[in-house]
């Protein structure tokens, strides 16, 4: 009553909280991944004012455009977030009590390197070194570093677009994750101009 909706737009949209709350997971990875939440839900079909809710919402709670979006993601998210709502003393909203590189991100990244881990920020990557034989990278070839960089563990953290230019073939055949990464560079998937 307080965000003075039509209530029948409360009833539709609770009929499709339903329907997604009473989906088994094979359906919400079949049907619902390739579908927006937008769809999903009828967006369309709402009056203006619910309207401008249902592309609020999920920017808000999850950081998603409800048009592009899938409904499986931003449904598993907000039914989750909906839920935790309804426990007492819950305040969901209040998570990181301020902004997200200075409340979760930094203070991670300061406990990963007190733990070893070396981050390699701002450098642009050259290329990895895989063994096939053995199945894992050797060693990373960093832009302004004279020799290469060699780890434990590898996490590459990077756009699409940079990423797919680092799978060989042989990560490919190793690894089929990778190799969907490969496919993307493949079919000129990776291009986000497109």
């Amino acid at each position: 009553a307080k965000l003075r909706v039509d209530p029948r737009d409360v009833a539709r949209f609770a009929r499709k909280i339903l329907r997604y709350l009473s989906s088994c997971r094979g359906r919400r990875a079949e049907a619902y991944e390739n579908t927006s939440w937008w769809s999903f839900v009828g967006g369309d079909d709402y009056r203006d004012k619910f309207q401008r809710y249902l592309r609020a919402v999920p920017r808000i709670m999850v950081a998603m455009d409800p048009q592009r979006g899938s409904a499986r993601t931003i449904g598993n998210i907000s039914m989750q977030l909906m839920a935790d709502y309804g426990a007492e003393g819950t305040h969901n909203d209040r998570t990181l009590i301020g902004p997200t590189t200075d409340a979760w991100i930094a203070p991670w990244r300061r406990y990963l390197e007190k733990c070893g881990v070396t981050f390699h920020l701002g450098q642009r990557l050259l290329s990895l070194d895989f063994d096939a034989r053995a199945g894992r990278i050797n060693s990373a070839q960093v832009d302004g570093e004279t020799a290469p960089v060699q780890a434990d563990f590898y996490i590459l953290a990077a756009p699409l677009e940079a990423a797919v230019g680092l799978v060989t073939d042989a990560m490919a055949e190793y690894d089929p994750e990778l190799a969907k990464l490969k496919e993307v560079r493949d079919r000129g998937l990776a291009d986000a101009s497109g």
